[in-house]
């Protein structure tokens, strides 16, 4: 690939720029805060679908035993989520550029965050959440 990492996020955002036309009106979205909820709310029950979709491509399942793992399904489910995602980021103004920065400077965020958050709980076992079948989920990072 000769492209740049900025021009390869630039045709990512094109294409699905391009994708969101076919389905969306952006200057409707930006003025009537009706359709705004609707193209939001699309938006995030596709992504919600796609994320159950996710997780049901592992073979996560303890009481299912024949379920199988898909590892090609969880690359085509976690697109969805991306294109999903891109596509509000667009609705709402974002570019290729901004969402560079953002994702940047919310990563170096997060980073000086879990240093923190590590120092602070170095020797405790933190529960990140808990499954269905009510079993405690640890942080890997963070297990004691």
């Amino acid at each position: 690939m000769t492209d740049t990492l900025m021009d390869a996020l630039e045709k990512i955002f094109d294409i699905q720029n391009k994708h969101n036309k076919q389905w969306w009106d952006k200057d409707r979205f930006l003025i009537d805060k009706a359709y705004r909820k609707e193209v939001a709310m699309a938006h995030c029950m596709g992504i919600m679908e796609q994320n159950t979709d996710l997780m049901n491509s592992f073979d996560w399942k303890h009481h299912n035993i024949v379920q199988l793992e898909n590892l090609e399904n969880s690359k085509e489910q976690a697109i969805d989520i991306i294109k999903y995602t891109i596509g509000l980021l667009i609705m709402l103004g974002v570019d290729s550029d901004e969402f560079f920065v953002r994702f940047v400077n919310k990563s170096n965020m997060l980073d000086v965050r879990w240093k923190q958050d590590k120092l602070k709980l170095k020797d405790h076992k933190v529960v990140v959440f808990v499954r269905r079948e009510s079993q405690p989920a640890y942080h890997p990072g963070l297990a004691g």
